[in-house]
């Protein structure tokens, strides 16, 4: 779901190892995103096919430095973040219907 999410809110698919600019940060959003909710370095890793979990720390890390610089980035993250929580909400909604 927050796979689909982030490839939703950016208008595609981002998971190739590809090291164009608009790959890698909608990558590290994603991390970002999957941290927020609980998953380790190395479910993220896994499920990215990275070759280590060190790769997710530098991305989160680095998400939350662009997140200081450049207001857009935090602006991003709050509204995937808001689409989930709604996602989720509804999802509960229909489940205990």
């Amino acid at each position: 779901m927050i796979y689909g999410m982030v490839a939703d809110f950016y208008g595609g698919d981002f998971n190739n190892h590809s090291h164009q600019r608009h790959y890698t940060d909608r990558r590290k959003m994603f991390c970002l995103v999957a941290r927020h909710y609980g998953y380790t370095f190395s479910e993220i890793q896994h499920f990215l096919d990275f070759k280590s979990h060190a790769t997710i720390v530098c991305a989160c890390k680095t998400m939350h430095n662009l997140m200081e610089v450049y207001p857009e980035f935090k602006r991003q993250f709050n509204i995937i973040i808001n689409n989930l929580e709604r996602k989720l909400h509804e999802q509960y909604i229909i489940v205990n219907e």
